[in-house]
């Protein structure tokens, strides 16, 4: 964990954002001691927010599994993937599947379509 007070922040802005772009992690700016702002690069927090996307959408299959709703083998749904024009969109499908066995038909078209 990276903490920073805000004077060095205030005084330093290219050292913090140096040190945010290398370490690819959050910065915690404190202000009188106290955590107050918490700075990361555009990147760091891209990845953050189609890691939390994909999360959400695991989540959303996993309770449909739960429910009994209607599912594909993962067998069928390797077979699907392979099929796929841009593979880089079905990459996160891919990582997750070895999380969950079955996947309901309904995930597996908003995980290609989103």
């Amino acid at each position: 964990m990276i903490i920073k007070s805000s004077t060095t922040l205030r005084n330093d802005y290219n050292t913090i954002a140096k040190l945010a772009h290398e370490k690819a992690e959050p910065v915690y700016i404190t202000r009188n001691g106290e955590g107050d702002l918490i700075v990361m690069s555009i990147e760091a927090f891209e990845r953050r927010e189609a890691m939390l996307d994909l999360r959400e959408k695991l989540l959303f299959a996993e309770k449909q599994r739960l429910s009994g709703a209607p599912a594909i083998k993962s067998s069928n749904f390797y077979a699907a993937l392979k099929t796929c024009i841009t593979p880089e969109r079905c990459w996160p499908a891919v990582l997750s599947l070895s999380l969950v066995s079955e996947w309901s038909s309904l995930t597996l078209i908003s995980l290609f379509t989103a």
